[in-house]
């Protein structure tokens, strides 16, 4: 009799195992996970991930990874269009409030994902460092991408990788 019941309860400890684990790659499944391993920050910013966007292909790579910011809907509407699914949240916007950055990676037919490493800010200047983490090869071309909001006085983004650096304007 024990050990029937011993036997029901692994196999009840195993189902139980087996469905959370499908509910979190489900819930994962068709986002871009970013591990937001920051660094402590010179100010109180905090970074802020906005989801449901997708880079439009009109826009044009100079390099294999771009840089952006705007301070306008209008500016942003010219880069992003919404993503909506049934699965996701389109992260609203509010440009009175705060302007938003972006990394861009080349569409291609590797899976390659971006990886926030550092988010700190002093002086109106904000220091982004990530990492490209190479992926695997894929049937189709996409590029990862990670847009946050900054605050309205944020002048320059300075955006680190790789041992590069590349300094941008915010209007």
């Amino acid at each position: 009799m024990i050990k029937r019941i011993l036997f029901i309860a692994v196999i009840t400890v195993t189902i139980i195992s087996c469905t959370d684990s499908k509910k979190k790659s489900e819930e994962t499944e068709g986002t871009k996970p970013i591990t937001e391993t920051t660094k402590p920050m010179s100010s109180n910013t905090r970074f802020e991930k906005i989801d449901g966007y997708f880079v439009k292909n009109t826009v044009v790579f100079e390099k294999s990874v771009k840089y952006i910011a705007v301070s306008s809907q209008e500016e942003f509407d010219t880069v992003f269009g919404i993503a909506k699914t049934m699965k996701n949240k389109v992260t609203p916007l509010d440009f009175e409030k705060f302007n938003v950055a972006a990394i861009l990676n080349i569409p291609s037919k590797k899976s390659d994902r971006i990886k926030l490493q550092k988010y700190t800010s002093s002086n109106g200047i904000m220091t982004v460092g990530y990492d490209l983490e190479k992926g695997s090869d894929q049937t189709f071309d996409s590029g990862d991408l990670l847009i946050f909001k900054i605050p309205k006085g944020i002048t320059k983004i300075n955006f680190e990788s790789e041992g590069q650096s590349e300094t941008i304007n915010v209007n």
